[in-house]
């Protein structure tokens, strides 16, 4: 029924301005989502800055190409992958304020490497709060932060990237942040989507 809706455009009514999020984060959703359409009306100044980032590009990319995508049941994660997650975690926590660590959150498309990610958490990590900022993008859905990290997983020969084709589900992992987004995954696996 809703795409029903969405079908006759005379029966919708599409958000035209967006608030909250760092225009150059928009620019690429904007551009392969919704047709340049939406206006950009972010007080910049109302967002979060943080001393690592370039706040004019505020979008990261760490091609790491040491991981291998494994299943678990229906599912998949990255041990390697997941590591290097944790160690960017803990530089971007010596650098921020402890108390501003739920201001970061941590997505991945694939629940086990949510699980894998949380598994690999010390004592230490979980007591500074490293556990309650870790989600699947699907499950964050209408939530936002600060600064999100994710955790591509996917990294193999046949650059088959699954459910990461699916362009909806990767607007919406790209607008979940707000002031700054890092991406940690294979380029040469996710560089066959026209969305990379």
């Amino acid at each position: 029924m809703l795409e029903r809706l969405y079908v006759n455009e005379n029966l919708t009514n599409k958000l035209k301005y967006q608030y909250r999020m760092h225009p150059f984060i928009l620019k690429m959703p904007n551009e392969l989502m919704y047709n340049d359409m939406m206006i950009d009306r972010t007080d910049l100044a109302q967002l979060r800055h943080f001393n690592f980032i370039n706040d004019e590009y505020p979008i990261g990319f760490i091609n790491y190409d040491q991981g291998k995508e494994e299943y678990d049941g229906f599912s998949i994660y990255n041990l390697r992958e997941a590591k290097e997650v944790i160690k960017l975690v803990d530089l971007i926590y010596q650098r921020i304020n402890p108390d501003d660590i739920d201001s970061l959150a941590i997505l991945s498309p694939y629940r086990s490497q949510i699980n894998c990610i949380s598994n690999l958490l010390t004592n230490e990590q979980k007591n500074r709060g490293y556990k309650q900022c870790i989600n699947t993008i699907d499950s964050y859905q209408g939530k936002e932060n600060d600064l999100i990290i994710i955790s591509m997983v996917r990294s193999n020969n046949k650059q088959d990237l699954g459910f990461l084709n699916n362009i909806n589900r990767m607007n919406v992992m790209m607008t979940r942040a707000k002031s700054a987004l890092i991406i940690i995954g294979d380029r040469n696996c996710l560089i066959t989507n026209l969305f990379w």
